[in-house]
């Protein structure tokens, strides 16, 4: 492959009239930059765009599956539930638990409000939690029982209202029970609040590895243009190995396991909301196996495998076993 055969490819996608045309404007900020002429304005058009996947499946999780359209509901559900709770634009919220199929609904349903989703690293210990909450600045807590668990005695003194996610422990409490991907509502409507793409909407940790863990605050234009840069880069290398683009999802419907949390970056935004923008099924492993994840990869007739090079390690030493 040649610098100049892959730039002629590159200008093809991005220059006039190309699929992901560049246009230099202005913004946050004034500073100027290049973005997609076509790019969604907003997550949320992401989002509500996955209609036209209609029934395809989205997420599995063990014996469940959820379309792309239960996914909207479930969004829907829980927006109506954040707004009663008084959320609104600017709010944040957060989201603390492990991969289960709530997570995109989770993770959307703050944005859809004007709100920002912010997603707590589920390994850390109470104390830490309680840090990240107050960091911030968190009015509600979306967690499953053993988050609310390392938490419960801690968020009286934060304030920090609480809906449990597949929850025995809440039953009976005051505190507010959400399980919608088993008992998905009919309603399908969702109405995001008006946005501008330079609002922020998301807040991910670092892992703190020079000092404390630091919130990194991203706009709707940042992650939108993240996952346009993946999907340019797919279609150049497509485009110069020879091989067909297929028509995700409908040509193939690609298949991704997900043995990483969602609270990173990676799951976050390559396998969860790239995932949604093109229609791709994901396989949640609820906790990381090998062996298991041999089993899924060979049932679910995988395509897409993402994960850490320690993970990339035990799955091909378990292979070559």
């Amino acid at each position: 492959m040649s610098a100049a055969a892959r730039r002629s490819v590159l200008e093809s996608l991005t220059g006039p009239g190309g699929e992901y045309e560049l246009v230099e404007r202005s913004v946050r900020g004034g500073a100027v930059c290049r973005i997609a002429r076509n790019a969604p304005r907003l997550l949320t058009d992401i989002l509500l765009a996955a209609r036209a996947f209609e029934r395809l499946e989205y997420l599995a999780y063990g014996d469940e599956r959820y379309a792309f359209e239960d996914v909207i509901r479930q969004t829907a559900a829980l927006a109506r539930t954040l707004r009663a709770l008084g959320v609104r634009r600017g709010d944040r919220v957060a989201i603390c638990m492990r991969n289960y199929p709530e997570w995109p609904a989770a993770f959307f349903a703050p944005i859809a409000l004007g709100a920002i989703t912010v997603s707590l690293n589920a390994w850390w210990s109470g104390e830490e939690l309680e840090w990240g909450l107050s960091d911030s600045g968190a009015r509600v807590l979306v967690a499953d029982d053993e988050r609310l668990g390392r938490v419960r005695g801690r968020l009286g003194r934060l304030g920090v209202a609480v809906i449990a996610v597949r929850s025995a422990a809440a039953e009976g409490t005051d505190t507010l029970l959400w399980h919608q991907a088993a008992e998905v509502v009919v309603d399908l409507g969702l109405e995001p609040v008006a946005a501008d793409p330079g609002d922020y909407c998301a807040i991910l940790y670092t892992s703190g590895s020079t000092g404390g863990p630091k919130g990194v605050v991203s706009t709707h234009r940042n992650i939108v243009h993240a996952l346009l840069a993946w999907e340019i880069e797919n279609r150049a290398q497509a485009m110069l190995s020879g091989d067909s683009v297929t028509d995700e999802p409908f040509g193939r419907q690609h298949r991704m396991l997900v043995a990483i949390p969602f609270f990173h970056v990676t799951a976050c935004h390559v396998c969860m909301l790239s995932g949604l923008r093109n229609g791709r099924r994901l396989t949640l492993m609820r906790k990381w196996n090998a062996e298991q994840a041999l089993e899924i990869i060979d049932r679910d007739r995988i395509t897409h495998f993402v994960a850490v090079p320690t993970v990339t390690g035990d799955l091909t030493r378990a292979a070559a076993a």
